[in-house]
């Protein structure tokens, strides 16, 4: 099953937000509704193999 890109775009953004924030995971999370679980989950599916999150760098997109 394939996912919406809508839902995929969603995701990205709410990933971005969260990063650009500077909040804690946990705590960005209570603030937008969000269950932590939930944007582990997205972080983990959307990034892995196309990009990494480091709390340093951000976004970093990559061919590997």
């Amino acid at each position: 099953m394939t996912i919406p890109e809508t839902t995929k775009e969603q995701w990205l953004q709410r990933i971005e937000a969260w990063h650009d924030s500077g909040l804690s995971q946990k705590a960005w999370c209570r603030q937008n509704g969000v269950r932590p679980s939930q944007l582990g989950y997205w972080k983990k599916k959307l990034c892995e193999g196309i990009s990494r999150i480091s709390r340093s760098g951000g976004v970093g997109y990559y061919a590997g």
